[in-house]
């Protein structure tokens, strides 16, 4: 059942130039401001680097070139895009539901090199319905407050003109060098109001732009975590013989169904009473108010230098930054030392966070139907997954080739030799049996011969009957156990 949120969904979209050296600042303003969506462009990480960078947000990534990322919160309920192959470019994108209905989030980065290209464009506002594909598009035109007009702006401007789209873009440039906006936001089919603005809290030379949607948005259902290590046994048994019906009515497949469901809520509530749940710290420490001050204060000197461009101030702008680093690399190493001194082997928080540390983090796509299309429902996803288990597990027919079937009949058939294929297994078992045999004779005498001409009989009698391919894996294992019965026996008439 979808949980609804009626809180705005805010989203905003930032040129990071490199999101590693800057995660803990942009962690404490999407907690403090509550943000449901980041998207990320020119991230600058490695394609190998798979890092959760903000906890209590999952992190999508594309690092091919300059790199595009999007954060979203854990608890809300959505999936990741395929994006199709696009050469110039660069994009991350997720769907989330509002009011029920799909709406894609992309994050986009366009190289200011590279040419405008309509085609990649429309493959990206072809992924849903209602689409916000947001990031550094590097397009300047009149129609969005800026003095001057590009050829991607014009490109951009005509795309968009044809295809009904809109463009949304703060009223404050968000280039810091120029007065340009180039980090826009391209809508389609948004129905719902919406505001826009620059933000000044994060350090870059493009400033991040806070989009909020007023609307309902999907929420995730949250699976408790159960602390079974600290859990009243006595308590969940007496729950469940109080909740359970022993003696359910299963005359046909409804009440079946029924006994089914009825136990299953009994254990869950006899859990619940007995078994307290796990908490989890999601959020990491905030920067102090001192390391946001000395933010605050770059991000002004930074605004001043660009009208200015005084020596003095660039110095001091940059001895800040060096300060700055410091400053949260030592809140980073406090951090993660107070976390290691919690660690206890008793509660097996040391097992987790060497998983945490250890196993590499994927991110698994949506699961594709024969046609190429992606399940969303989880209704499709059953009937995918009930159809794959059933071709999977389905009986292999009979085979019909009928050389196959005899080289299968020389080859099983009991106690046939052949120099290209080598002894039968079962003539393997026989020789073993023999030689057994022998070794008895010669150490108790002849009284503890295994008796080979039943063996042999039994197996003329096999080889005489007429029996099919299906029949051979029974008839191949009867002679095998009768084989080892008759060394078993032997060995325990020594006994």
């Amino acid at each position: 059942m979808a949980i609804f949120n009626n809180n705005t969904l805010k989203i905003i979209f930032w040129n990071a130039q490199g999101i590693l050296k800057k995660r803990d600042e942009l962690a404490t303003y999407l907690h403090t401001n509550k943000i449901t969506i980041c998207l990320l462009s020119e991230t600058l990480l490695r394609e190998s680097l798979n890092i959760n960078l903000v906890r209590g947000y999952k992190l999508y990534q594309n690092n091919t070139n300059r790199g595009t990322a999007i954060l979203i919160q854990e608890n809300i309920d959505h999936h990741e895009l395929i994006i199709p192959e696009l050469k110039i470019l660069e994009a991350t994108a997720i769907q989330i539901k509002t009011h029920g209905k799909p709406y894609a989030i992309i994050s986009l980065y366009q190289t200011p090199s590279r040419e405008f290209t309509k085609n990649y464009y429309r493959k990206i506002v072809k992924l849903a319905p209602s689409v916000i594909a947001a990031g550094g598009l590097n397009a300047k035109h009149l129609a969005w407050n800026i003095r001057t007009t590009n050829k991607m702006g014009k490109q951009l401007f005509e795309f968009i003109n044809d295809k009904h789209l809109a463009v949304s873009a703060p009223d404050s440039y968000t280039f810091l060098h120029k007065p340009d906006h180039i980090d826009l936001a391209i809508t389609k089919n948004n129905l719902y109001n919406h505001e826009i603005l620059t933000i000044d809290k994060l350090h870059s030379a493009h400033r991040p732009i806070l989009l909020s949607l007023h609307t309902n948005y999907e929420k995730a259902p949250v699976s408790p975590r159960y602390k079974f290590a600290k859990a009243n046994w006595q308590t969940f048994n007496s729950t469940l013989e109080t909740e359970i019906n022993f003696k359910p009515a299963l005359a046909n497949s409804t009440y079946i169904d029924e006994a089914i469901t009825n136990l299953t809520s009994s254990i869950k509530t006899a859990i619940h009473a007995s078994v307290p749940l796990y908490t989890v710290n999601k959020y990491a420490p905030p920067l102090s108010p001192e390391i946001e001050d000395l933010i605050a204060t770059r991000n002004k000197l930074c605004q001043t230098h660009r009208k200015n461009k005084s020596c003095i101030l660039k110095n001091t702008i940059n001895h800040l930054r060096k300060t700055i680093a410091n400053k949260v690399q030592e809140h980073r190493c406090k951090n993660w030392n107070t976390e290691v001194g919690k660690l206890q082997i008793k509660d097996n928080s040391i097992y987790r966070m060497t998983k945490a540390l250890t196993k590499p983090r994927t991110n698994i796509s949506p699961l594709k139907k024969p046609e190429q299309t992606f399940t969303l429902s989880p209704t499709d996803k059953a009937n995918l997954l009930a159809a794959n288990y059933e071709s999977s597990f389905a009986p292999h027919a009979e085979p019909s080739d009928p050389q196959h079937i005899t080289e299968c009949e020389k080859i099983f058939r009991c106690g046939e030799k052949r120099s290209d294929l080598g002894q039968s297994p079962i003539g393997m078992v026989e020789q073993l049996v023999a030689s057994c045999g022998a070794r008895l004779c010669l150490r108790e005498g002849k009284g503890n011969r295994v008796n080979l001409e039943a063996l042999n009989a039994q197996r003329e009698t096999q080889r005489r009957a007429s029996w099919l391919p299906r029949e051979l894996a029974p008839r191949l294992d009867a002679t095998r156990i009768l084989c080892m019965k008759k060394l078993a026996a032997s060995f325990a008439s020594l006994a």
